[in-house]
């Protein structure tokens, strides 16, 4: 038993552990653009750029020198500064402590920008780690809703409020301009389980609020913030389940105990508005604040009936439809999906 323990641990250690040392390859794939065609050189290798090339940088502590020539003459010298990899900082997702001093001598550790705009006449380079959205840009949303508090207005049992820490939703971005995209998004706000609580007359009772809702909205990108307002449909359960302790008289006038399992389950529909704002955490990573009154609830007496709900979620995004023409080749690239989410693991 003591050595299955131990054998599990290690495999744990092992999976949480050096992280960039396992998962990243030795090279750094990065996305070059020039304002003019040149030369680029890297060690031994020479590459012709005429507007945009990816190319592969070797992972190193210290950053990594290269040469531009431009119209075969005028040279530059350029030089890229590396920088902890995001991978490595899984290790502390995982209190994988091992791995942290593992990665701290690998070079696989250190990465470089994702994006570098170089001017060889100039010799202007600028690095960017987020690339800048474009007009036609289409991305893939999944959303991990962590911190929510739901208030709901049931026609039976009034008003009900909640927080629970899970969820799961889905949505695509489409820019019709450069930094102004719209959102269609399904959301579902769950907690999967939920724990009963036992009374001292040994009944139980458990409640529960799940959301559900769509939403459209537009929004303002600038820089790495974006600010949305939008449409939203809900709908809103409230569960409820519990003893009532209704003891029984038999023949011989004995008390048996006896529990009344008791129910309910009531459901909204509602229209309103949902406001977020989403700070661009990483090339994929979002951290979103949402906010969504519900304020029309169709059938009812009076329909108008404000609920609520507000929560923290982080968000992942894919883009595809990237695309760039090579300058090698001269044909348009479409990357894979792995290779266009994760060519920086590359």
């Amino acid at each position: 038993m003591k050595s299955s323990l131990f054998i599990l641990l290690s495999l744990t250690l092992l999976i949480v552990s050096s992280c960039a040392t396992l998962f990243n390859k030795p090279y750094k794939t990065v996305a070059v653009q020039v304002d003019a065609p040149c030369k680029l050189v890297i060690e031994k290798d020479t590459f012709l750029i005429n507007q945009q090339e990816r190319i592969k940088f070797t992972r190193k502590n210290g950053g990594v020198n290269f040469t531009t020539i431009y119209n075969d003459t005028l040279k530059n010298e350029f030089f890229i500064p590396s920088r902890v990899s995001s991978t490595a900082y899984w290790n502390f997702a995982g209190f994988g402590l091992l791995g942290v001093l593992v990665d701290a001598f690998s070079p696989k550790t250190y990465s470089y920008p994702h994006y570098l705009n170089l001017a060889p006449a100039k010799k202007s380079i600028e690095y960017r780690t987020y690339r800048p959205s474009k007009q036609g840009d289409l991305f893939f949303n999944i959303s991990l809703p962590l911190l929510n508090v739901i208030d709901v207005n049931m026609p039976l049992t009034g008003y009900h409020i909640q927080g629970n820490m899970m969820g799961f939703g889905l949505g695509l971005d489409y820019y019709y301009t450069n930094n102004q995209f719209i959102n269609v998004s399904g959301t579902s706000i769950n907690d999967f389980f939920t724990l009963k609580e036992t009374n001292l007359d040994n009944t139980y009772s458990f409640s529960d609020i799940r959301s559900n809702y769509l939403s459209i909205t537009n929004n303002h990108k600038i820089k790495n913030i974006s600010l949305g307002y939008g449409l939203s449909y809900s709908r809103n359960q409230y569960l409820e389940d519990y003893d009532t302790y209704l003891p029984v008289i038999d023949s011989t006038y004995k008390i048996i105990p006896y529990n009344k399992k008791n129910s309910n389950s009531e459901i909204t529909q509602s229209f309103g508005l949902l406001f977020n704002l989403k700070v661009q955490a990483g090339k994929y990573l979002y951290a979103s604040f949402n906010y969504r009154p519900s304020i029309l609830q169709p059938g009812r007496i009076n329909p108008y009936v404000l609920e609520q709900y507000a929560g923290f979620e982080l968000c992942y995004k894919f883009k595809m439809n990237n695309r760039y023409i090579s300058t090698s080749t001269k044909k348009v690239i479409i990357p894979g999906f792995f290779e266009r989410n994760f060519g920086h693991l590359k």
